[in-house]
């Protein structure tokens, strides 16, 4: 949730790339930067790049709500078909 928080507002996302969630979410880098969970180096040059090379603000709100709609059809859809 918090990663969508950030995007809503604005924020360029720096985010581990753990099984689930925020490589979905930042499109495998396109809409943040990740790092390899535990690699203390990749995190520090991720979170240097995020400082110079910031994700255009409407980009980042874009992809908030492109998700957000997403998860709210697929919660309907599992509503109507009880799968």
């Amino acid at each position: 949730m918090s990663i969508l928080e950030a995007l809503a507002c604005g924020a360029t996302v720096v985010a581990s790339d753990c099984h689930v969630g925020p490589s979905e979410i930042l499109d495998n880098g396109k809409y943040g930067y990740l790092y390899t969970p535990g690699d203390v180096n990749m995190l520090s040059q991720k979170i240097c790049k995020a400082l110079g090379h910031r994700i255009p603000t409407n980009i980042a709100q874009k992809r908030a709500n492109e998700i957000t709609k997403l998860g709210i059809c697929q919660v309907k859809e599992y509503l109507e078909n009880g799968e």
